[in-house]
């Protein structure tokens, strides 16, 4: 049986690991599928992050929502106003999009290692955009 810390940390992680898709299935094609933020094509006022630690946050510019995966799962699927309003709700929801079962043994190693990759590669990115940001101040003085 796992604790329902171990099965919240798993969904966020697969809500998380599929950032991709849940960005579609809530608000459609991206209008351009790469970069560290995706805006919708039916509205640029929605974005994500898609890339390292803030992958899968969200904001939506015009309403002013935003957060975690969550919070996503409660505005778009579940018709809430944030994921605290009915979290077990939310949870359940996050959980079946993913296809985990709530009594299928959660592996917390691998959440552990799939966020360990995502923090890896979150400080690659910066120090590349760091070395980026230096290469262009030494060309301008």
């Amino acid at each position: 049986m796992t604790t329902n810390t171990g099965f919240r940390d798993a969904v966020k992680d697969a809500l998380i690991d599929r950032a991709d898709d849940l960005f579609r299935d809530a608000w459609g094609e991206p209008e351009r599928a790469s970069g560290n933020e995706w805006r919708a094509k039916s509205s640029s006022a929605l974005s994500m992050k898609m890339q390292g630690a803030d992958r899968g946050v969200w904001h939506d510019f015009k309403s002013g929502n935003g957060g975690d995966v969550f919070n996503l799962i409660a505005v778009e699927f579940c018709g809430l106003s944030k994921a605290g309003d009915d979290f077990p709700r939310v949870l359940k929801e996050g959980a079946r999009w993913c296809g985990i079962s709530d009594d299928t043994p959660i592996d917390l190693t691998t959440i552990k290692a799939n966020k360990a990759k995502r923090d890896h590669e979150s400080e690659l990115s910066e120090q590349r955009e760091r070395a980026e940001k230096a290469a262009l101040v030494k060309q301008l003085i």
